[in-house]
C-alpha cells in the first residue's frame, strides 16, 4: 500500500525528468545520423538545403521528417 499510495507518485515527476534528456538526444542523435549518413530520402533532402543555405527550405521539410519518423516507428 505504500508502495502504490506514496512512493510511485513521489519519483513520478524525477523519472519523467529523467527520461526527458535521454529522449532529446536520442533525437538528436538521429537526426545528425541521418543528414550526414544519407545519400537519398529525407536526410539527403536536409543536407542539400543545408549545404545551399536554403534556410526556409530546411525548416519546411521538418514536418516532414518528424512523419517520415512516426510512419516508420509503426
Amino acid at each position: 500500500m505504500f508502495l502504490r499510495e506514496i512512493y510511485l507518485p513521489e519519483i513520478g515527476g524525477p523519472v519523467l525528468a529523467g527520461l526527458t534528456l535521454p529522449a532529446g538526444l536520442a533525437v538528436r542523435i538521429v537526426v545528425l545520423a541521418e543528414v550526414l549518413g544519407a545519400y537519398s530520402d529525407v536526410g539527403y533532402a536536409f543536407s542539400v538545403a543545408r549545404i545551399n543555405l536554403e534556410t526556409p527550405e530546411l525548416f519546411s521539410r521538418i514536418p516532414g521528417y518528424c512523419l517520415h519518423l512516426h510512419g516508420n516507428a509503426i
